[in-house]
């Protein structure tokens, strides 16, 4: 009986070591477990660094809240329609907003400034007004994202008239607005809006209502 025993341990012995892909096997399981859990680890943290861009799917890196800049200065133009409330006699014409600046300060509140132009008539009689305005600017986004905004923009200023041949000095005007900002990206947006502006340079009433579209660029 012992005889068998020994004969049995010998070659249990033998098997194992004629064998290494047993060995190689025993081996593999025990070190699967940790690998696995080193992969999944590396994963986690991978997936906690990369995070979507805001604009689209391309990743990038994640960045704090406080170092993601506010893109808080607009620079853009306008053009639309001017219709004069002295039935004078006038033909509607063209207002257009030469150029357009603004600053916010947070998302709600900031400041603007227009250089514009309106002219109206025929080419029997004219007349128009030539002015810049400047005042607070209040903005009200209409979704989450912030991308649509209401916004109303009064203003004070100065504006110069122009009545067929005959042009003004510059007189005390206003100007009344309000409208809608899309932004289509990062850094490019679109107006739509009406606004009053008030005039009467040189005791003539130039005053008119005006509807535009324009575009823009915020930085």
């Amino acid at each position: 009986m012992n005889r068998m025993l020994l004969i049995s341990g010998a070659l249990c012995i033998m098997s194992a070591v004629l064998n290494p892909a047993f060995a190689e096997d025993l081996n593999g399981r025990s070190e699967s477990t940790p690998a696995a859990v080193r992969n999944s680890s590396d994963a986690a943290n991978e997936a906690a660094v990369w995070s979507l861009d805001p604009d689209g799917a391309e990743p990038a890196p994640l960045q704090n809240t406080g170092e993601r800049r506010r893109r808080r200065f607009l620079v853009g133009v306008a053009i639309g329609g001017a219709v004069p409330t002295d039935a004078d006699g006038y033909e509607p014409g063209v207002h257009v907003d030469a150029l357009q600046l603004a600053f916010l300060f947070n998302r709600y509140v900031g400041i603007q400034t227009t250089m514009a132009l309106g002219a109206y008539g025929d080419e029997y009689k004219s007349a128009g007004l030539i002015g810049a305005w400047i005042g607070p600017l209040f903005s009200v986004p209409l979704n989450r994202s912030g991308k649509v905004n209401l916004e109303l923009y009064p203003a004070i200023g100065f504006a110069q008239g122009v009545v067929g041949d005959y042009t003004t000095e510059n007189d005390f005007s206003m100007r009344l607005g309000a409208g809608f900002r899309f932004h289509a990206g990062r850094t490019v947006y679109f107006t739509l809006g009406g606004h009053y502006i008030y005039g009467q340079p040189g005791s003539y009433d130039l005053s008119y209502l005006g509807i535009i579209a324009g575009i823009g660029f915020n930085f």
